[in-house]
């Protein structure tokens, strides 16, 4: 029976993977996630009300946005119809939150990020947009509609809280036999503190990150980025990792 494993992947998200540790195949899968989600609102609900009488599109930028808001309407007491909503979300793992949360379906980018929706809306006519995002969302999408002038409305549901953690820094070994799964910016700075390193230059453990703006911030803390993943979806991402490894 194998004791320990040859390689240690951790993954700093909010959301634990769905892929099990697999002592089989030599490789340990640890769930350490370097920030929380608080969901919370400070909005009239009347103005929500009000851009859905207009027609409009409904934007979710991540997840979170989509479960803020269906927290906010339920503590709200308020039921809004989705039904004639053209929505469009970030990526694929938004959209499917929308359709399991909502029950409606949203629009997706070919590439699934902020550019990619860029894309998609420079294609499209212009009408209101009604942003569910975090209290400082990732600035592309809403710059672009500012500087197309383009009508829109940003309404809150959640912000993100970098925490440390203790469970991560005692795992964490920095070996080349560790890979570190960042998911946001967030995370990065949230492992940065969790290790209780000023940056990562000295970093050699794999840092894996799961697109351009998190590639970005493990640069802008001197760490080198080992894989970026094509595509943000966590599950494949592991899988492909687990592939590469070939233990």
């Amino acid at each position: 029976m194998m004791i320990g494993f040859s390689h240690k992947i951790i993954y700093t998200g909010v959301r634990a993977p769905k892929i099990a540790p697999d002592k089989r195949v030599g490789i340990g899968i640890f769930h350490h996630p370097t920030i929380r989600v608080k969901y919370e609102t400070h909005f009239d609900p009347e103005r929500v009300k009000q851009s859905f009488q207009k027609e409009c599109y409904l934007v979710f930028l991540s997840r979170n946005g989509v479960v803020g808001l269906n927290a906010w309407m339920q503590s709200a007491a308020i039921d809004l119809d989705f039904s004639k909503k053209r929505i469009w979300a970030v990526g694929q793992q938004t959209a499917k939150e929308v359709e399991a949360t909502l029950e409606v379906t949203a629009g997706e980018p070919l590439d699934q990020n902020a550019n990619g929706l860029i894309r998609v809306f420079e294609t499209l006519k212009p009408r209101p947009v009604v942003l569910f995002c975090a209290v400082e969302p990732r600035p592309a999408f809403p710059d672009w509609l500012i500087s197309r002038g383009w009508q829109h409305e940003i309404f809150p549901v959640y912000h993100t809280v970098v925490v440390m953690n203790e469970d991560l820094a005692q795992r964490f070994s920095n070996t080349p036999n560790e890979s570190i799964i960042l998911t946001s910016p967030s995370t990065v700075q949230g492992f940065v503190q969790s290790i209780k390193m000023k940056d990562l230059r000295a970093l050699r453990a794999r840092l894996i990150s799961i697109g351009p703006s998190t590639s970005k911030a493990i640069k802008a803390y001197a760490g080198a980025v080992y894989m970026e993943a094509e595509e943000p979806d966590i599950d494949r991402l592991l899988t492909d990792i687990i592939a590469e490894l070939d233990i």
